[in-house]
Parts: structure tokens; C-alpha cells; sequence
């Protein structure tokens, strides 16, 4: 019964850090250039650019404020240190 609820906790904890993804996307732009060589077309490249951005703006609530803090990660990452060293 003791292991379920260390699991539990464990699998709680890691929802929780991965819910601070939630609010990033990826935008990714191509742009193809084409080769030619004698009025002849020898192939195409295509050069992909990405950037994650993270959605800002007033939508954010107070627990997303509180999770995506870095005292928030520094100290969930000790508590879950802590409690893999226990098991």
C-alpha cells in the first residue's frame, strides 16, 4: 500500500511539471529555393526554420503564473529528488 501512494506522488509531481509545457508551440517557416543550371531545373532545397514560443498575454491565471516559475521547477525538482531517495 506504501509503494501505490509513492507512486502516486510520483506520477502526480510529473504531471505536474509536464503541464508547464503546455503553454508552448512551435512555429516553423520553409523557404525553397530552386537549383537551375542552364535554364534547367536541377532540384530544390528547402531550408526549415523553427522557434518555440511560449503563449504570453493576460489569459494566464495565477496557478499557471505559479507553475511555470523557475522557484517553482527548482523546488519540485529538490522535492522529487527527495522522494526518489526515499524509495
Amino acid at each position: 500500500m506504501l509503494s501505490f501512494k509513492k507512486i502516486s506522488i510520483f506520477i502526480f509531481l510529473l504531471s505536474l511539471v509536464s503541464f508547464n509545457n503546455l503553454n508552448a508551440r512551435t512555429v516553423c517557416s520553409y523557404k525553397v529555393t530552386t537549383i537551375t543550371e542552364n535554364n534547367v531545373i536541377k532540384g530544390h532545397r528547402e531550408v526549415k526554420n523553427c522557434e518555440e514560443t511560449k503563449i504570453t498575454g493576460d489569459q494566464t491565471s495565477f496557478v499557471e503564473s505559479v507553475l511555470s516559475s523557475p522557484q517553482y521547477e527548482t523546488t519540485l525538482i529538490l522535492m522529487m529528488s527527495l522522494v526518489l531517495e526515499a524509495i
